[in-house]
């Protein structure tokens, strides 16, 4: 068994056969490819474009350094010869493009965890400041295809290097004589949790490689991970790869380092038949039918783990994500599939024009992530222009398809004088409301979240993860991740979702705070990514509580977290509902509280009601729709007089009527915390008298419990905001219910009324066609996180002729290299003396390059 060193080492670049970006969204949805392991030839020239797009990632091309190139080879390959080698350094050499070389060292290895074990001698020694990891393995016998860039931790972080993730350990168990290999896996498990000082519950997600997946490592690897906390059975992701010379080696820890990097827990790939998750049961593991977002506590960073079993060793690795701020963008943004391609134009007509030209240039384009780009850089160009086409789909047949209804629908369209739409979301109005419309951001009630909501958000927008944690110590806790996201370790049936689904909506206080958390994240994208800013915010029932968050007058959750202990919304207001007894009397037992939604006219509905003393005019949402709540046989009654179209509301809560009275000085006392600026927006409440609330900590606290107690009048708040200018209503939140409301209220007025969530919707789907909307009706925003435009490529220098000298002594050396490494008898030792030999050669080049003889 193989003792390790405690160092850890950071992964500071990368690069894989087809870009990183391709390969992140790769994973993202669960389509990891995997690569052969063809014979690298004999004779053939080992290209080393991934080696140095590796190099380039992490800066050390510009800015060159003592590195050790170690190449991958499966142990039946042949070996590298000298020249191919010793390529590698002439090649850094030139593309380096300096005077003096850097010191390199090159060896080849038959795992990529027996080169970390020598990268980190290297580094732990100072032996060398860098080491880059080739695998020359795949589906080109002429190629390295995947390579990372190690430093020490200390040195990355000394370096201000961007860190994708950090090694904590390394452990290498051997199988032993006639033992099995899963004994070898789980001794290699415990060893790497010891070595990094860490308990099983620290790990958050684990990859698991082995010839057949679902193997009995997983019986070992459960009994050591039943340890963790009872209070989180299941804390433990697990991938699954079925063993691949690509996932074996670099592939596997780049996967890992770009998910922890850009905080998403990968779909599991190739996971075992419901027949072999016997192996993994009861070890705190769950599985991952697609991506989510990896939340974790502001106080622990995220861990992953990955084992593997190959010739004959098994391998534990622990990674975790370095310290600082996440990335502000996502690779996955601008490859997903939808597309939006903008056409701009001084009128309707130049725009109708140019249809049939985009048409036939559509039917020969390969890449419409590239059409759309340009087509943004050229849109971007004309900000002027006053009517926008905004056209919307996911590869080339689906936008010549909604080209050729845009050319039959918008000549109509400008006829009558109405938007055109298409369900893909592609959309043009004739009237553009204009960038001087005012803009109103509206905040749903508290009641809408369901399962799957807001699952992308997360991993495309990963700056997003510093709004929650500014707010809260426990994202994942205020998100409500665990409800939103079950965990299982088998696939679900459609009623075992359904009853989880139940079993949200039965809970008032996850509904609450999972419905505050997406009202930030939407308000954060919409706002800070796209630059969308409102001059007003309104919100329906407890939105108001979602605005004031999400919209940072209120900035700390954990204040109002309160109500996770409080029995206010548990047993106060729902469920039990002990707040009657205290307004009808003890003897409420029997009455049963039920919600109704009516198509009826608030008039017809209060003059009706006011004869109830147990049923309430709650709320009024349109000119024609209304909420009544209180005893079922009052709210029957006045249902059966008024004659009128209803339905059961989904939930049933005391909320917004007098029985309420009681509760308001907890209310209050929840809403007591300091309250920050907001330049530029007004905020409208109910109980503000239909008007903006003073930022202050007492009016602020006063208008939203007041209006959690008293009848909702959506009615009149769109009506005041409009009044006041508003033209523009975004719903950030699920449903899309306040906008309908809003459309329905405001009839055939001048405005636009959208929604950023739209269930059955993907979440990026949902973005595009709002912000589709908004580009048309030209709104002042920008759209460039959507399109992923690249910054300009960086030239690489020409290479120095006087460096040909100096390649010929670095050959020789690099020979010198290979015919000791291949032997691996004498150990790191050995290398070491080598480097030194290498520094004390380099020295001499230095002072022969400064002759004047030269």
């Amino acid at each position: 068994m193989k003792t390790q060193i405690p160092q850890s080492l950071a992964i500071v670049g990368m690069d894989i056969e087809g870009g990183l970006d391709a390969f992140a969204h790769e994973i993202y949805h669960g389509n990891v490819q995997t690569l052969g392991s063809p014979m690298i030839s004999k004779h053939s020239h080992l290209t080393l474009d991934t080696v140095f797009g590796a190099l380039g990632d992490a800066g050390l091309c510009e800015h060159p350094q003592a590195i050790a190139f170690l190449l991958t080879v499966d142990i039946n390959q042949i070996l590298i010869e000298p020249e191919i080698r010793t390529s590698f350094i002439t090649e850094y050499f030139s593309r380096c493009g300096r005077s003096v070389a850097p010191i390199c060292t090159v060896t080849e290895e038959t795992t990529v965890f027996k080169a970390l074990d020598v990268a980190r001698q290297l580094l732990v020694d100072e032996q060398v400041e860098a080491v880059v990891i080739g695998d020359a393995r795949g589906a080109s016998t002429t190629a390295v295809n995947a390579a990372v860039v190690l430093k020490t931790h200390a040195r990355a972080l000394r370096d201000q290097d961007r860190i994708y993730a950090v090694i904590e350990s390394i452990a290498l168990v051997p199988q032993q004589t006639g033992g099995e290999p899963e004994d070898a896996a789980v001794v290699a498990c415990l060893q790497a949790l010891m070595s990094a000082d860490l308990m099983p519950e620290s790990i958050d997600y684990l990859t698991v490689i082995s010839p057949e997946i679902g193997g009995k490592e997983g019986v070992g690897l459960a009994q050591i991970y039943r340890g963790a906390s009872p209070d989180f059975p299941l804390h433990c992701a697990l991938g699954g790869w079925q063993h691949n010379h690509l996932n074996a080696g670099i592939g596997s820890l780049i996967q890992i380092a770009l998910a922890i990097y850009y905080r998403f827990l990968p779909a599991s790939s190739g996971w075992p038949e419901q027949e072999q998750l016997a192996h993994w049961q009861d070890g705190g593991f769950y599985a991952l039918p697609d991506s989510r977002p990896w939340l974790t506590r502001n106080d622990r960073p995220r861990r992953a783990g990955l084992q593997v079993m190959v010739g004959g060793i098994a391998l534990h690795l622990i990674l975790a994500e370095a310290s600082g701020i996440p990335p502000q963008v996502s690779p996955l943004l601008s490859r997903m599939p939808l597309q939006l391609l903008l056409i701009s134009g001084q009128d309707a007509g130049e725009i109708e024009a140019r249809l049939q030209a985009i048409q036939s240039e559509l039917e020969t384009v390969e890449d419409l992530a590239a059409m759309a780009q340009e087509y943004y850089i050229a849109f971007s160009k004309q900000p002027s222009s006053p009517h926008v086409l905004a056209l919307v789909g996911r590869n080339r047949n689906e936008m010549l398809r909604e080209i050729q209804r845009a050319i039959k629908g918008i000549p109509d369209a400008r006829a009558d004088n109405r938007d055109w739409k298409t369900p893909h979301g592609s959309y043009f109005t004739p009237t553009p409301l204009g960038s001087q419309a005012g803009i109103a951001f509206v905040y749903p009630g508290a009641f809408n979240s369901y399962q799957g909501l807001g699952r992308d958000l997360l991993p495309l927008f990963p700056g997003c993860h510093r709004s929650l944690e500014r707010m809260t110590e426990d994202p994942g806790l205020f998100l409500r991740e665990v409800q939103l996201y079950p965990r299982t370790l088998e696939n679900l049936s459609r009623r075992q979702l359904e009853a989880f689904e139940a079993q949200l909506a039965e809970d008032p206080v996850a509904m609450i705070e999972s419905g505050v958390c997406f009202a930030v994240l939407h308000t954060a994208i919409l706002r800070d990514y796209f630059q969308v800013k409102p001059q007003t915010a309104f919100g329906y029932s407890l939105g108001e509580t979602s605005m004031f968050y999400a919209l940072g007058a209120w900035q700390k959750w954990d204040s109002y977290a309160a109500l996770r202990t409080s029995p206010l919304f548990r047993t106060g207001l729902s469920g039990p509902m002990h707040v009657l007894a205290s307004f009808w009397g003890n003897n409420t037992a029997e009455v049963r509280w039920e919600t109704y939604v009516l198509m009826a006219s608030p008039e017809q509905v209060y003059e009706r009601i006011k004869a109830e003393k147990r049923a309430f005019l709650t709320h009024i949402n349109t000119p024609e729709e209304v909420v009544i709540a209180g005893e079922e046989e009052a709210c029957r009654r006045v249902i059966a007089d008024l004659g009128c179209d209803c339905f059961r509301a989904p939930t049933s809560h005391v909320l917004h009527c007098p029985a309420m009275v009681s509760v308001y000085p907890e209310l209050l006392r929840l809403g007591d915390q300091p309250i920050h600026p907001v330049p530029g927006v007004a905020f409208y409440c109910g109980a503000s008298g239909y008007a903006p609330v003073a930022l202050t900590s007492e009016a602020v606290g006063s208008a939203v419990a007041g209006g959690i107690c008293q009848p909702v009048d959506f009615r009149h708040l769109v009506e005041q905001t409009y009044a006041k200018g508003s033209r523009i209503f975004v719903e950030l939140g699920p449903a899309s219910t306040c906008s309908r409301w809003i459309s329905e209220t405001l009839g055939e007025r001048a405005h636009l009324a959208v929604s950023i969530n739209k269930r059955g919707t993907d979440d990026h789907t949902s973005l595009v066609q709002l912000l589709a909307r908004l580009v048309s009706h030209r709104v002042a925003l920008d759209l460039s996180p959507l399109f992923g435009i690249p910054l300009s490529p960086v030239q690489m220098p020409v290479s120095n002729p006087f460096l040909h000298p100096r390649m010929k002594q670095a050959s020789l050396l690099g020979e010198l290299h290979g015919s000791h490494l291949r032997a691996r008898q004498e150990g790191l030792q050995q290398i070491a003396a080598l480097v030194q030999l290498q520094i004390e050669l380099a020295r001499q080049q230095v002072a022969l390059s400064s002759s004047p003889m030269r």
